[in-house]
């Protein structure tokens, strides 16, 4: 839904659902804990649809008060999923996409292994999609670019377990 609604991220819930499916096969997770990475991942931002679509849309930056609503995007996921019976084993993974491994994300705050496995190959995932696709407010990166991005966020926003097993997929895309 959201990506239809939005030209900039059309097609960016499937990536990251395709990654992540990808990294948590690398990782050698059992397959019922990949099968509900890969489906966090297509709903994963499923809470946009509360925020403002001239907002989504903004080519400019976002003041203060946006950004601040924009993160309550986690927020909305947890609330919308966990109205659906089937959806609610995904709630920890896609409430968290935003979780840093430092403690510093949002909405809960977690840190390090508080945050569930799924959660951290989906962060890592989103920022890889955010980082080389074409964004109102940039061009698309270059996939070396983003790969050392997130090399150097390993440890800080982002799990320096998932970041290795992450990079062999993203220099073969």
């Amino acid at each position: 839904v959201i990506d239809s609604k939005h030209a900039y991220t059309a097609g960016h819930s499937k990536r990251v659902s395709q990654y992540s499916l990808l990294i948590a096969l690398s990782m050698n997770l059992p397959h019922d804990e990949v099968t509900r990475i890969k489906w966090a991942g297509l709903v994963h931002d499923i809470g946009k649809v509360a925020i403002p679509p001239a907002m989504l849309d903004k080519v400019s930056g976002l003041s203060e008060d946006e950004y601040v609503l924009l993160k309550k995007h986690t927020v909305y996921t947890e609330e919308i999923l966990e109205t659906v019976s089937c959806m609610k084993g995904l709630v920890p993974i896609a409430a968290a996409h935003h979780e840093r491994f430092d403690g510093n994300g949002y909405h809960r705050k977690l840190k390090g292994e508080d945050i569930p496995l799924g959660a951290r190959i989906l962060a890592v995932a989103d920022s890889f999609d955010s980082l080389t696709s074409l964004r109102g407010y940039r061009d698309a990166g270059l996939i070396p670019l983003a790969i050392d991005e997130i090399k150097n966020a390993s440890q800080t926003q982002f799990d320096p377990d998932v970041v290795e097993a992450a990079i062999p997929i993203f220099q073969s895309v």
